[in-house]
Parts: C-alpha cells; sequence; structure tokens
C-alpha cells in the first residue's frame, strides 16, 4: 500500500504503506502497477512507420510536425516521459520539443538531434528522386569543414545531440548497410564541434569496421549498431 508523494511534477517521496499528509489531493491507482517513467533513446516522433521510400516525397515539413503531436501524445500515453528524437526534417523535432516544454500539447523530455547528418548519396541523404530534381537532404554533407558546418547549422537552429549516419541503411536507395559514408577525418572533425559546443555525436553504423572507425574518432553513443561476430562452437 505505498504512497507516492508529489509537488508540481516532480516525485518526492516513495512510502511502503506511508500516510497521506493532510489536505493532499489524492489519485486511487487501486491495483494498478505504477512504474517510473521510461526513457527511449532512439525514437523518430516526426515519421509514421509507413514514410519511406518515394511516400516520403509528398510530405513537407508541416506534415512531420504534426506526425510529432500525434507520436508524442502516443509515447507518452504508453509510458515514455523521456526520449532522444534523432533525424527530423525541417526541424520538426526542435519545434516538437519547444511546444513540449511549453506545455502546449502532451509529450515526453526530449532531446533532438535536428538532419541526421550524412555523406551525399548515403544513408540519410534523399536519393529517391532523378538527378534533374537535384533533391538532397538537409544534413548531407561532405568533408572536414563541410560537416563541420553542418554541425554548427544544427546546433544554431536548436539540435540537443548530432546524429550522423556513418554507414548505408535498409530504408535508403542505393546504399550498402556495410559500407562506410565518413572517412575518419570527418567523423573526428564531427566530433570536434559537437564537443566543442558542450553536446555529443550518435552514429547510425552496421558494420565492425563503421563502429571501429567512429569510436576511434572519438564517438561517445552508438544506436542501430550492427557488428559481425565469429563464434567458434565446440
Amino acid at each position: 500500500n505505498p504512497v507516492i508523494e508529489i509537488q508540481d511534477d516532480r516525485v518526492v517521496s516513495v512510502s511502503p504503506g506511508g500516510e497521506v499528509p493532510e489536505g493532499a489531493a489524492t489519485i486511487d491507482l487501486g491495483n494498478a502497477t505504477l512504474l517510473p517513467g521510461l526513457a527511449d533513446t532512439h525514437m523518430h516522433l516526426t515519421f509514421y512507420d509507413t514514410d519511406f521510400g518515394m511516400e516520403m516525397m509528398a510530405l513537407s515539413n508541416g506534415d512531420y510536425a504534426i506526425r510529432g503531436v500525434v507520436n508524442a501524445r502516443r509515447a507518452l500515453m504508453a509510458g515514455f516521459t523521456s526520449g532522444r528524437d534523432l533525424g527530423a526534417f525541417g526541424y520538426s523535432d526542435v519545434a516538437l520539443r519547444k511546444a513540449i516544454n511549453e506545455g502546449n500539447i502532451p509529450g515526453p523530455r526530449l532531446q533532438v538531434s535536428g538532419p541526421a547528418i550524412s555523406a551525399t548519396g548515403g544513408h540519410c541523404d534523399n536519393n529517391w528522386l532523378a538527378p534533374e530534381f537535384d533533391a538532397t537532404s538537409d544534413g548531407a554533407a561532405d568533408g572536414p569543414w563541410g560537416v563541420r558546418l553542418k554541425v554548427r547549422e544544427n546546433r544554431k537552429y536548436g539540435a540537443d545531440v548530432i546524429k550522423i549516419c556513418a554507414t548505408g541503411g535498409v530504408l535508403s536507395k542505393g546504399t550498402d548497410p556495410g559500407a562506410r559514408q565518413f572517412t575518419y577525418e570527418e567523423l573526428e572533425a564531427i566530433v570536434e564541434i559537437a564537443n566543442d559546443y558542450g553536446s555529443y555525436v550518435l552514429v547510425h553504423a552496421y558494420h565492425d569496421r563503421s563502429v571501429n572507425r567512429a569510436i576511434d574518432a572519438g564517438v561517445k553513443v552508438g544506436h542501430h549498431i550492427v557488428i559481425s561476430i565469429s563464434l567458434t562452437l565446440k
């Protein structure tokens, strides 16, 4: 029969068999199980699971922002009270975080990355249209100084953390999940500027060669990590 005391939006005490303070408003949860808020460290709230390939070409940044409103509420109602949103178009994740923080919409507390940084033609770039459309993603950049600029832009427009795509992926056109997309010098430059801002880098990597290169360059956090492991069974 625990009593959990909440002041404002913070839990201040948990007492097994405790007494309710005089004058306190109460909520009786009956036989329900109460858990601390969950944290999802890799979210894409501004996308639906059907948003990939050519279907995405018809979507605007406004569409992504509205998707974020819908999914943020769903995440909160599922028990996620904090999370990292890693990769969004048009800084729709920054707008979503702002609306949540201001209390205008329900949702988890968020850290956001803004557009994922990708090599030209790599995973997280826009590879679906013909060359005459000259389509590219918000985060496409090449060379040490190009990626430095992209990190600075993301921070300028409100990103908390930096997300990069260091290999190909399974939902992008023309990329190999095992192929490395950034040189060591590019990765090192990204980490350098992120550290200068007091931030850090999260890497999408599908091969141990890319994981090791990212680690050597100073990347601290990995997600979508797939490493090949050879086992000898005796």
